[in-house]
């Protein structure tokens, strides 16, 4: 394994919480509004972006969606839920991006840190079914920082609505040590991960 990479102790996992029960109820849009897009509607849509669109994602909130949420994120995709405890929400579920929008998005300049995550072209499932190696810590020392101020924006909404773990998927070898996203998220977060399989492939990324 590369010397920028350094294995984590096997995750353990506590099922002693108790699960509350809750609702799941399909958004409906209240405002005449259109879509918009930003570099978190480019984030979010290129995390969401599988060959089979069965990618799930979950935003943490506690009040209804803001227009500038609705507009940059929900109103791009097909399905979205609101998962409530009773009257009081607290994520939204967020699948199946609509077309027109990721065809928008992968057809104009992507911010390269979000090219470098995702690419543009749809993320292939199966190359994420292989038994996990583990998590690795990446040291922030072995890398050169990137700095992209306009990116911290991104990062304050993930950290916003705890987004903060999310799957990728690409052939992990030594270039990218150089990579973007890497040297940015290495200095610009704290515990920074990855979780790579046995085929070699980083499959998911991590950060606080």
């Amino acid at each position: 394994m590369y010397d920028w990479l350094m294995k984590q102790p096997d995750r353990t996992f506590d099922y002693s919480d108790e699960i509350k029960e809750f609702t799941a109820k399909r958004w409906k849009n209240p405002y005449d509004l259109s879509r918009k897009y930003s570099l978190f509607t480019q984030f979010i849509c290129m995390a969401a972006y599988d060959q089979q669109q069965s990618t799930v994602l979950y935003l943490s909130l506690s009040t209804k969606p803001t227009k500038k949420l609705i507009a940059e994120v929900l109103l791009h995709f097909k399905d979205v839920k609101i998962l409530s405890y009773g009257d009081q929400p607290f994520q939204i579920m967020l699948q199946n991006i609509r077309p027109s929008s990721i065809h928008k998005i992968i057809t104009n300049p992507m911010h390269p840190i979000i090219e470098d995550l995702f690419g543009r072209t749809p993320r292939v499932i199966d190359e994420e079914w292989f038994p996990i190696r583990g998590d690795f810590y990446v040291k922030r020392e072995q890398l050169q920082p990137y700095k992209s101020e306009n990116f911290s924006v991104v990062i304050k909404q993930l950290r916003k609505y705890e987004l903060t773990s999310f799957h990728t998927n690409f052939l992990l070898n030594e270039r990218y040590q150089n990579s973007y996203a890497l040297r940015y998220l290495a200095y610009e977060t704290t515990n920074f991960k990855v979780t790579i399989n046995e085929n070699n492939h980083i499959i998911r990324i991590k950060f606080e």
